[in-house]
């Protein structure tokens, strides 16, 4: 033992009181300390700190050494770690404390866990010859954050066969670059020692953690691959066993040109998505958000944003955007089992629990909406959190529209009661829809004679409530961008505003209506006519008049205009999408006839009409 313990003290330097040598050896003392070579010491704690004596294994000796603050060189000169600021007590307690949060994070990966005491000793050597410790701690950080996700990743109880044999692939890397580290150190002593050799130590360290590194990307790489493919047969599983499913829901579903969806133009709504984001990443804020009120506010294109910008950060688990106008996002028996569905692709630990469920219950696609809540959310997802796998982000569900879904009471009902009854923590639920009673009803049913926004599950955002000045600087920068081909001026772009009002809708359909001529001299006749009137709508009335009086010009003979008129009340009637033949067959007309209209009427009905093969319903609920 004392022989181990003097090559302790002569590979890592002299007595701790003796000075730096003119040569630019460091000099530090090493205290002997018992223990084994497969250990390193067990003083790491990451809630408390390294206990004091806690120390390195020597290489090959098996023997601890403590680890005093080293003396480092600074520049082009050798001070002590008091006079740097490096290394010194603070410092070091840090740099031991992140070693020890790297050490409890592999736990639950028992061949990992012992690899990673092994780069934990290289990290120890590399610190004791070289000092530099922000560099080394930043590494053990990035392991950290790595390791983490691993864990977010896997779950030791239900790793399979390929899932064991990556992370011991990487277990048996790190072994190997950690042995060569200690092979070289043995081989090299003296130059370990020497300060003249900076540079080439510097080189050394990055080496060791560009290596490092690059077998942790790679088996975080492997684990999303085995991920996925585990997950892919979980999901054709599920989808075996008949629980139907909307595809078209989903935020970025193909659903056409028609019915294309869209975000909030870039530099608007700002504000507002930046209170849902925080919203939505605070675990102590409510859990649901529901955005209501009046028709053209521009509830749809928010949800858009907000989806797309919880996908960038991992933590969109869902979406349905209801249409009543799109087969499959207008039925409320489709919302609960679409959503079930895609937690499941979301996280692979609540497709393993919804797979039992619905060996449990086989017929559960066919029941009422109450029992498919309870079954295929609830259950599963108290299941995670009872065994606590929850070491996620907080997932978010997003339900656009909920107005445009026929008796879409019957699956809100339960699902409120559960947010309400916080049954599904850590779930966020953002809620989007126009001020339909049942849905209102159903929202304020548990506060009472209380308002809502002080209740405690569901934040109510009445969104044509936001200030008209904050909502007529967005709408200008709008107009403003999508109108800049034709030259408007500042005041014009200010009077359309005006005219909009806090209607993002009469923006947007005034935008069609302009750039539904080519030319720009027409575009710009059509600005004028809009700009001459001198109402400020809270309605889309005036604007959709102008577009009927192009649409159906006084020019026209009486029996154009009848038909006309006809194939417009058509339209509005009919609640369904239809093509321009089918509506030339209920009204005895030529088809060409509701062809040449649907191109009069392109601002206000669904854009990317075509003749034959082509649906047209109404642009807006405005009309229903």
């Amino acid at each position: 033992m004392r022989r181990t313990a003097n090559k302790v003290k002569k590979f890592f330097g002299k007595k701790k009181n003796q000075k730096t040598t003119p040569g630019g050896n460091v000099a530090s003392a090493a205290a002997p300390d018992s223990g084994t070579a497969s250990q390193v010491s067990s003083a790491y704690q990451s809630d408390t700190g390294p206990a004091p004596g806690a120390g390195v294994i020597s290489p090959k000796s098996g023997t601890a050494s403590s680890a005093p603050p080293a003396e480092l060189e600074t520049g082009s000169r050798v001070s002590s770690t008091k006079q740097a600021g490096i290394g010194s007590g603070a410092v070091l307690d840090t740099f031991e404390t992140v070693l020890g949060v790297l050490k409890e994070v592999s736990v639950p990966f028992a061949p990992l866990q012992a690899a990673v005491g092994g780069v934990i000793e290289c990290i120890h050597i590399y610190k004791k010859v070289a000092g530099n410790t922000e560099a080394l701690q930043a590494l053990a950080n990035d392991l950290i954050s790595r390791t983490k996700l691993m864990r977010e990743l896997l779950n030791k109880d239900d790793m399979d066969v390929s899932e064991r044999k990556i992370v011991q692939d990487l277990a048996d890397k790190l072994q190997e670059i950690s042995k060569t580290v200690r092979e070289q150190e043995q081989e090299q002593r003296g130059q370990f020692r020497k300060v003249a050799l900076k540079d080439q130590i510097a080189d050394k360290i990055e080496t060791f953690k560009r290596e490092i590194q690059n077998v942790y990307q790679e088996c975080q790489m492997k684990l999303i691959s085995a991920i996925k493919t585990d997950t892919g047969k979980i999901l054709e599983t599920i989808t075996l066993k008949e629980l139907k499913h909307s595809t078209k829901a989903s935020y970025d579903a193909d659903v056409g040109t028609k019915h294309a969806r869209r975000s909030c133009h870039a530099g608007t709504r700002v504000k507002i998505i930046q209170d849902i984001e925080k919203w939505a990443s605070d675990p102590n804020s409510t859990s649901g958000y529901w955005i209501c009120r009046v028709a053209g506010t521009g509830k749809s294109t928010i949800a858009m944003s907000i989806c797309k910008s919880l996908r960038t950060i991992g933590t969109l688990a869902g979406s349905f955007f209801c249409s009543h106008q799109i087969p499959g996002c207008n039925e409320y028996q489709m919302i609960i089992p679409t959503l079930a569905y895609q937690l499941a692709s979301y996280s692979r630990r609540f497709a393993i629990a919804l797979k039992g469920a619905l060996i449990k219950y086989p017929d559960i696609a066919s029941k009422m909406p109450n029992e498919q809540v309870l079954r295929l959310l609830i259950e599963p997802w108290q299941d995670l959190i009872k065994n606590d796998q929850t070491n996620m982000k907080l997932p978010v569900v997003v339900v656009d529209a909920l107005d445009e879904c026929e008796d879409v009471e019957k699956a809100l009902g339960p699902l409120i009661d559960e947010i309400q009854g916080k049954r599904l923590p850590r779930m966020k639920f953002l809620l989007t829809s126009r001020p339909k009673q049942a849905i209102e009803r159903l929202m304020h049913f548990w506060a009472g004679d209380s308002s809502l926004e002080e209740f405690t599950e569901v934040k109510e955002f009445i969104l044509h409530q936001v200030e008209e000045t904050a909502v007529q600087e967005d709408i200008h920068t709008y107009l403003k961008a999508e109108l800049n081909n034709i030259g408007l001026t500042e005041e014009q772009v200010r009077r359309l505003s005006i005219l909009s009002g806090k209607l993002f809708i009469y923006a947007a359909t005034a935008v069609k209506w302009i750039k539904d001529v080519r030319a720009a001299t027409s575009q710009k006749k059509r600005l004028g006519i809009l700009l001459e009137q001198n109402q400020n709508p809270e309605s889309l009335d005036h604007l959709y008049m102008q577009v009927m009086q192009e649409a159906i010009p006084d020019k026209l003979t009486t029996d154009e205009k009848e038909e006309r008129w006809k194939i417009l009340q058509t339209v509005i009637s009919v609640s369904k999408p239809l093509s321009c033949k089918a509506i030339a067959e209920m009204l005895s007309l030529e088809e060409d006839i509701v062809e040449e209209l649907v191109t009069e009427l392109h601002a206000s009905l669904l854009p990317g009409l075509k003749a034959l093969e082509g649906f047209m319903t109404l642009r807006h609920n405005i009309f229903t």
